[in-house]
C-alpha cells in the first residue's frame, strides 16, 4: 500500500567551523547521508588575502575509502577561489550520488601567508523512521 505522506526531518551540520584562516590543504568532516532525501553543501566564504583554494567533493561507501565525485553527480559548483570577488558569498552544491558519505576537500596552492577564512555547512532533509 503506498504511503500518502512521509515524515521528514531536517538537519544542519557544520562540517568545518570558521576559525583561523586556511593556509594548507584539508578535508572537512564527513557527512552521513543514510536516509537522506536531499542535501545542500555550502562553503561560506569570508576574507581572502592570498593563495588559490580549489574545492571538490569526495564520496565513500564506508567513511574510509574516498573517491573524487564526478561532475555529473552533483548540482551546483564548488570551484576555485583565488581573489576577493567572492567574499561574503557561498559556493553551493548538492550531492546526487549513491554513496553514504560525502566530504569537501580544499586543495591550497600558492603558499598563502594568511589565506582564506571560510566555513562549511550541510543542510540535509532526512526520512524519519518510526
Amino acid at each position: 500500500m503506498p504511503q500518502t505522506s512521509e515524515a521528514l526531518g531536517r538537519s544542519s551540520v557544520v562540517l568545518k567551523n570558521p576559525g583561523a584562516a586556511i593556509t594548507a590543504t584539508y578535508s572537512s568532516a564527513s557527512l552521513d547521508l543514510a536516509n537522506a532525501l536531499d542535501n545542500s553543501i555550502n562553503v561560506i566564504l569570508g576574507t581572502w588575502t592570498d593563495g588559490t583554494f580549489t574545492f571538490k567533493l569526495q564520496d565513500s561507501p564506508d567513511n574510509n575509502t574516498w573517491t573524487d565525485v564526478a561532475a555529473g553527480l552533483y548540482n551546483g559548483s564548488l570551484g576555485v577561489v583565488s581573489d576577493n570577488t567572492q567574499v561574503g558569498t557561498a559556493l553551493r552544491v548538492g550531492y546526487l550520488g549513491a554513496q553514504r558519505y560525502v566530504k569537501v576537500v580544499c586543495t591550497v596552492t600558492g603558499s598563502p601567508a594568511t589565506g582564506l577564512f571560510q566555513a562549511i555547512e550541510a543542510i540535509v532533509k532526512y526520512r524519519k523512521h518510526s
